[in-house]
């Protein structure tokens, strides 16, 4: 009798162990962090397509594109076309070419050198996210959200809306003054005294830019008609043709 209920007492035990085990078990499975899918497989949901490389845009046969993909705005078949290397998991595009095939047209060829794409939404409207090598607050260089791109259809024809993203460094109003007249002091280029030429430094031309993309009408002008006044030799040109794209990128210019 006292083996029996002995061993009724370990069958209780054990059956209380496994339940618990196995509640631990779920509750475990339940918090386990949930593993996202890549943005390719969500854009793929939304529209995205994968299409043959060997399927050639007309006109852009001989350009040999790594991979295509393409996507539908409004009625208008947009193709991406990528070159640097295989399409990867959150579609970064760091060279590319946008192509609308409804109205045959290429509405973006990147010219930037620090900087890249990410096609981060196809719904409601495809959305691209730029990054550039940006200066932070203590004036470092680093990679950053630039600007948000949405695209949409005007009058039969893509468009692109942007919004800043990045939030620059914050300059003294003197200090501006003083980059300001700098540039209006200094003559316009005497091609026959090259020799005179002035040469700015990259953190002139920096500020400036930052002081463009927020809005100062004074600096955009600077910006555009720095190699009036200013020479800017092959070390940090490449820098200069970066921040005068982005400066209209963010503003729409052509």
């Amino acid at each position: 009798m006292k083996y029996l209920a002995l061993c009724l007492l370990l069958t209780a035990l054990f059956t209380a162990c496994k339940n618990e085990s196995n509640t631990k078990v779920k509750e475990h499975e339940s918090t386990k962090p949930q593993v996202e899918s890549s943005r390719l497989d969500r854009l793929t949901k939304e529209g995205l397509r994968i299409i043959d490389t060997t399927i050639f845009i007309p006109g852009f046969k001989d350009l040999n594109p790594t991979f295509t993909v393409k996507f539908n705005l409004d009625g208008a078949d947009l193709f991406i076309l990528g070159f640097d290397r295989q399409i990867s998991s959150d579609l970064n595009l760091p060279d590319f070419i946008l192509y609308d095939a409804t109205n045959n047209e290429v509405i973006l060829v990147p010219q930037l050198t620090a900087g890249s794409w990410t096609l981060s939404s196809i719904l409601p409207n495809p959305t691209f996210i730029v990054k550039a090598n940006l200066p932070d607050s203590a004036f470092d260089f680093e990679w950053q959200d630039y600007i948000e791109q949405t695209l949409f259809l005007e009058k039969g024809y893509v468009k692109f809306k942007n919004r800043l993203l990045y939030s620059p460094p914050k300059i003294p109003q003197e200090e501006i003054d003083s980059l300001i007249s700098e540039f209006e002091n200094q003559p316009v280029i005497d091609q026959n005294a090259r020799d005179t030429i002035k040469c700015i430094d990259e953190m002139y031309f920096t500020k400036i830019f930052l002081e463009s993309i927020k809005g100062n009408p004074k600096c955009e002008e600077i910006l555009s008609n720095l190699t009036d006044k200013f020479l800017i030799d092959g070390a940090i040109a490449e820098s200069y043709l970066d921040f005068l794209y982005l400066d209209e990128l963010l503003k729409n210019k052509k």
